[in-house]
């Protein structure tokens, strides 16, 4: 994938999407309308830069329009959509289209995790899906899809700079998860035996 691109139409939302993840979306506002039909017309791409607290982040999330699931009578729509990869806004802008578009750089997320890493995410993954994990599935961003993370914790992940960090943020977030899931094994054991 592009590490670059440019004139990217851009729809504000309080989301992040990793690679792969889907969504669902109900576009109503003319401009969005408007996004999205060009969107249709051309690669099906479009970027969502996350909003936080009513402001604009310079984190974004490049996804594809996988289908028009339903049609309203009134012109407004339901999409599928689904996460290509994530993106830093470089710069927006202001054109004759009702929406802004903006040049993005790809955030490096496509990293193979670490040794300590993989380990935990193994233990992780088959804890909580019982499956075995290829040499595929260690990506960062893979990792980081697969985690219970909020919309804050993802943005943190992607805003944090260094792989490194980025490493230490999910061995941070998969040690939490087995330690809640070693807490709730024990739980369901007390309590089977009253």
């Amino acid at each position: 994938m592009n590490q670059q691109l440019t004139n990217q139409r851009i729809f504000p939302l309080g989301i992040i999407l990793f690679e792969k993840e889907q969504s669902y979306l109900h576009i109503f506002e003319p401009k969005y309308l408007q996004l999205i039909k060009d969107a249709l017309n051309s690669d099906y791409t479009f970027a969502i830069p996350y909003v936080e607290d009513g402001v604009l982040t310079e984190v974004a999330s490049l996804v594809k329009v996988k289908q028009i699931v339903k049609r309203y009578p009134n012109g407004t729509f339901d999409i599928a959509i689904e996460g290509l990869g994530n993106y830093f806004m470089d710069m927006i802008h202001s054109g004759d289209k009702l929406y802004e578009t903006a040049d993005i750089s790809r955030i490096n997320t496509d990293t193979i995790s670490g040794i300590t890493l993989t380990t935990l995410f193994q233990m992780f993954m088959e804890k909580k899906e019982n499956i075995e994990m290829d040499d595929e599935r260690f990506k960062l961003s893979y990792i980081a899809s697969r985690l219970p993370l909020n919309v804050q914790e993802r943005f943190n992940f992607l805003n944090t700079p260094r792989v490194t960090s980025k490493q230490k943020f999910l061995i941070t977030q998969i040690r939490f998860q087995l330690f809640i899931s070693e807490i709730e094994c024990r739980m369901e054991y007390n309590f089977s035996l009253n």
